[in-house]
């Protein structure tokens, strides 16, 4: 006789919800029971739920969908929207519900180290070093590389290819873009902003923007550029 999964609720319904219900559907790590907003954006996510062909439920009611033991496990899936405070509000919100939070480490990720926070989201591809500790709720997207002693506190979201080198502390509510390098050894303090394909060689202070210089748009088309003859 199998073991049966534990069932549960995904916080959100937008299509960065869907492609993590899609991914958990993939690798059979949980059953999912459907979605789950607050009881005032029910009408409006409803059409999107209805559309992937997922379950939606008001958030403060799910204690009466509880498990055989009583518990409610949930997955955090909002965004980085407001430095990543709107999905911190929700997180307390459904503590304060008594729920549970769990874990998504996809199993195509390479994960050396024992992550012990809760609420975490860990993409397929991501590749997590050793004497790496998470705290709860952050997200590491696909083809980040967290070299090796680095503290991750909570709240945060490294975005695609982001690779950090060793002895780095982030804090809370920070924001890392797509294709972000920090150099080790360096603090980046809460809230910082860390843009796409930005080079961080220094500790930041809380609240600090860092981005790198704007792409070049030339005049020339890129049949100029590669010397291939325009088509007709």
């Amino acid at each position: 006789m199998g073991v049966s999964m534990r069932k549960i609720f995904i916080l959100g319904a937008t299509k960065y919800s869907f492609m993590i219900h899609e991914l958990i559907c993939q690798e059979k790590q949980y059953e999912i029971v459907g979605h789950s907003v607050n009881e005032k954006y029910l009408e409006e996510c409803r059409p999107l739920c209805d559309e992937a062909g997922v379950e939606l439920f008001p958030l403060e009611n799910l204690s009466q969908y509880a498990d055989e033991n009583g518990v409610v496990y949930v997955l955090n899936t909002l965004g980085y929207t407001n430095m990543n405070r709107t999905r911190q509000k929700i997180q307390a919100e459904c503590l304060s519900l008594g729920y549970q939070s769990v874990n998504y480490i996809s199993d195509r990720a390479i994960v050396l180290s024992k992550l012990k926070g809760t609420g975490n989201i860990v993409f397929p591809g991501a590749y997590i070093g050793t004497n790496i500790s998470i705290g709860d709720c952050n997200v590491i997207y696909a083809g980040c590389v967290l070299t090796h002693d680095i503290q991750i506190e909570s709240f945060n979201f490294v975005a695609a290819n982001v690779t950090i080198g060793g002895e780095v502390h982030i804090g809370n509510n920070c924001f890392l873009g797509m294709g972000a390098t920090l150099k080790n050894r360096i603090n980046v303090s809460d809230f910082s902003l860390i843009g796409a394909s930005a080079y961080l060689a220094h500790s930041t202070k809380k609240c600090e923007v860092v981005v790198p210089e704007k792409s070049v748009t030339l005049s020339k088309s890129s049949f100029e550029i590669s010397l291939t003859p325009k088509p007709e």
